[in-house]
């Protein structure tokens, strides 16, 4: 809407995440809900793999997801209130070959996820992890899969409706 406002943020970056939300806070208000979105999935052998790149898919798919619990959930906690919507992936819990890094990164993301909810419990803030199979985006750009796979394929619509259903 027209009072939406878009900020940068590279969302691995703990020190950038910090001043963002000290941003937010100072001119919007408390930070009631997040959705931990940013995902990268580099394809390909995984002895084949720079190092760089394995760095890069955790420092986004599971770092991001760390740093704002770690910096928003004491907050949510102090006022007894608050919502992390994490979006992981269905490779959170499966395996593929020439997606090692990427699934281990979900993987991260989804055990750290359902471990917070735990010690959540009694806190008033909440977690929910929303694991989609591939998403019709840019990520799946390119990647040559079976016709039985494209069934799987849902839609960013579709993933936004189950995030805000878990609220």
């Amino acid at each position: 809407g027209p009072r939406a406002t878009g900020l940068a943020l590279d969302v691995g970056d703990r020190s950038a995440f910090e001043d963002l939300v000290e941003l937010v806070e100072s001119t919007i208000g408390p930070v009631d809900i997040v959705v931990n979105n940013a995902g990268i999935m580099p394809v390909g052998p995984l002895l084949a793999e720079q190092t760089s790149v394995a760095e890069a898919t955790l420092r986004v798919n599971f770092w991001a997801h760390y740093h704002s619990f770690k910096i928003l959930a004491p907050r949510m906690i102090d006022r007894g209130r608050g919502h992390f919507i994490n979006i992981t992936s269905a490779a959170g819990a499966i395996h593929s070959p020439g997606l090692a890094t990427y699934v281990a990164s979900k993987h991260a993301a989804t055990g750290f996820a359902r471990s917070a909810r735990e010690e959540l419990n009694g806190t008033g803030v909440t977690l929910t992890v929303v694991m989609p199979s591939a998403v019709r985006t840019q990520l799946i750009d390119g990647i040559p899969m079976k016709r039985w796979e494209q069934w799987g394929i849902v839609t960013p619509e579709s993933v936004a409706r189950r995030a805000l259903e878990s609220l």
